[in-house]
Parts: C-alpha cells; sequence; structure tokens
C-alpha cells in the first residue's frame, strides 16, 4: 500500500430531533469505531480521525474527507467506517 488514511465515526447517540422521532441509545458504535481504527493502524495506515457521537458533525466529517483528498494520491487508500 502507498499510503493509507482512515476516518472512523461511531454514533451512539443520534439528534432526535433530526430524525423527528425518538432514537434510542445505541451501545457498541464508539467501540466499532475504535477498533476500525485498530485495523487500520495494524495494516500500516499513517494517520486516522477519530468522529465519536457529538463530534461526529456533518461539517467534522466532510472537513476529515477534505481533508484526506487533499493528502491522497492516486495508489493511495481511504478507509472509512461508520458504524
Amino acid at each position: 500500500m502507498n499510503r493509507g488514511i482512515s476516518i472512523h465515526i461511531g454514533l451512539n447517540y443520534l439528534d432526535s430531533e433530526h430524525y423527528g422521532n425518538e432514537v434510542s441509545p445505541l451501545d457498541t458504535c464508539e467501540q466499532d469505531a475504535k477498533d476500525m481504527q485498530s485495523i487500520a493502524i495494524a495494516q500500516n495506515f499513517k494517520s486516522s480521525y477519530m468522529l465519536l457521537s457529538e463530534n461526529a458533525t456533518r461539517e467534522a466529517v466532510k472537513s476529515a474527507i477534505a481533508t484526506a483528498s487533499e493528502e491522497l494520491s492516486s495508489g493511495d487508500m481511504l478507509f472509512l467506517t461508520y458504524s
């Protein structure tokens, strides 16, 4: 692999107002993101972004993707996970 960047999004809490109804909290999505980051590190991805619950805003996700797209070149890899 040339260069790899990973972005991991884990949402244990969702905005009920956004979805228009009550959304039950989830238990393991943040842990899923952490586990996926561990896999990325084990596979020699050089940098990663961890966005969990309240920090996983639309703007934060867009920013992480935009930054990765500026850093990556042809033949590189973006590993994006969402739970």
